[in-house]
């Protein structure tokens, strides 16, 4: 855990995935990291911006994170864990941790399904029909957790008793769109998950669900839109 810990400050102030690792591959590892000294980062070539929160880390509150998390039946991811989705290491900048309900591992056919929030009546017709028919096969369908056409896809994998996984654009404390708590339990109890890179406290911001859609195309082993 206490290398975890390190991964959650990181989580916590929001430091941008791609800039991360670069950081960590030339400085060596993450506690060595938040180890330094500002001189010391600033040796080493690391911006002023992400300085200021590094050395500030002491006043992250990354304990109540834990805390909520145990309470919640949240498992806390590192890029390092053995549980961490294979598929997602692959992509540009994968999130260096992820905050868990349920089974993530053993889903060995992941198919992204997403679409509008408006669909019409026969979008959402065929939406169900798909997720139904691929889900009862053996996919697991990976979406959004959105309104439309996410949610219909969602509600077709569990029609079928299948697997499915939501991606939030939140933190669980959070959860967006409200609406959609309902499913949850359904998803769990047929070995599926809701997953999401944000900590707890994070709000559905706009510019949060382009981030989160590189999680649902990166661990599936395909997409239908």
């Amino acid at each position: 855990m206490e290398n975890k810990k390190f991964w959650i400050i990181a989580s916590l102030l929001n430091i941008k995935a791609s800039k991360f690792y670069k950081i960590i591959e030339k400085i060596g590892d993450i506690e060595t990291l938040f180890n330094l000294s500002k001189e010391k980062l600033i040796k080493n070539g690391v911006d002023e911006q992400t300085i200021e929160k590094i050395i500030n880390a002491d006043k992250v509150k990354w304990e109540e994170e834990i805390e909520y998390a145990l309470k919640n039946n949240i498992k806390i991811i590192t890029i390092q864990d053995k549980e961490y989705p294979p598929l997602l290491k692959e992509i540009y900048d994968p999130p260096y941790i992820l905050y868990v309900k349920g089974k993530i591992e053993n889903h060995p056919f992941p198919m992204a399904m997403i679409g509008t929030r408006t669909p019409s009546f026969y979008g959402i017709k065929i939406a169900e029909k798909f997720s139904f028919s691929l889900a009862s096969l053996g996919f697991t369908i990976v979406s959004g957790l959105a309104k439309g056409i996410d949610t219909i896809c969602h509600y077709g994998a569990i029609k079928s008793k299948g697997k499915t996984i939501g991606v939030l654009g939140s933190g669980f404390k959070n959860f967006y769109p409200k609406e959609n708590i309902k499913i949850v339990d359904k998803i769990l109890e047929l070995e599926g998950a809701v997953i999401t890179e944000f900590p707890s406290n994070t709000l559905p911001e706009k510019w949060n669900f382009p981030i989160r859609n590189r999680i649902i195309a990166g661990i599936s082993k395909g997409v239908i839109v």
